[in-house]
């Protein structure tokens, strides 16, 4: 009866660890440290400001003649909300700082920022996947995401811009690659130019 329940107990254990090791790597930020990814709307500033500025955007309802109105620009001016990749570099402390704004998403999801290299080529990967396993809200936002790169004494970084969202895509996919001069110390690159209803932001 004692080995039975020894058994038992072992194997619970086991079952608990393995979840929990599942769990871990879901977060892990891979070489980078300081992953964040921000609310809906983008991170809040030192100045108080949303840097993104759209708090959410609610899909249209096709039966809302104002809907309607507003999905065809009649009374609403557009405004550009691009989603940009800027970087810092601190020469002193050797890392870099990497923040992508506007990415725009659904509403609901966990998001998990990580960064690795093979071959000499970096690799950031923004990942989005449903909450509880399928949830998702109808509605889109604008978020940011950041990570820094640590223990990098370097003058220039060969950079690939992933992303993965789970439940619409087999793999992740490439949104950018190139090199950064680090002996800029900060730059800005635009990813991809994108409007949104300015009445929202």
């Amino acid at each position: 009866m004692k080995n039975k329940t020894g058994w038992m107990l072992l194997a619970i254990f086991l079952c608990f660890s393995i979840v929990a090791a599942c769990s871990d790597s879901d977060d892990d930020p891979g070489i980078g440290i300081n992953n964040a990814v921000s609310e809906c709307g983008g991170f809040v500033e030192s100045d108080g400001n949303v840097s993104a500025r759209v708090k959410a955007v609610e899909e249209p309802d096709a039966d809302s003649a104002d809907d309607d109105a507003a999905a065809d620009g009649d009374d609403m001016e557009m405004c550009q909300v691009d989603d940009v990749l800027e970087w810092i570099y601190d020469a002193d402390a050797k890392s870099v700082t990497f923040t992508n704004r506007n990415v725009y998403l659904n509403c609901c999801g966990n998001h998990v920022i990580s960064i690795d290299e093979a071959d000499g080529v970096y690799t950031l990967l923004e990942r989005d996947a449903p909450e509880n396993g399928d949830a998702r809200c109808d509605c889109m936002c604008f978020f940011d995401w950041r990570i820094d790169l640590p223990d990098l004494d370097a003058d220039s970084l060969d950079l690939r811009l992933k992303r993965f969202v789970t439940d619409t895509h087999d793999d992740p996919w490439l949104v950018w690659e190139g090199q950064i001069d680090l002996g800029e110390n900060e730059g800005s690159i635009l990813i991809e130019e994108q409007e949104e209803y300015c009445g929202i932001l």
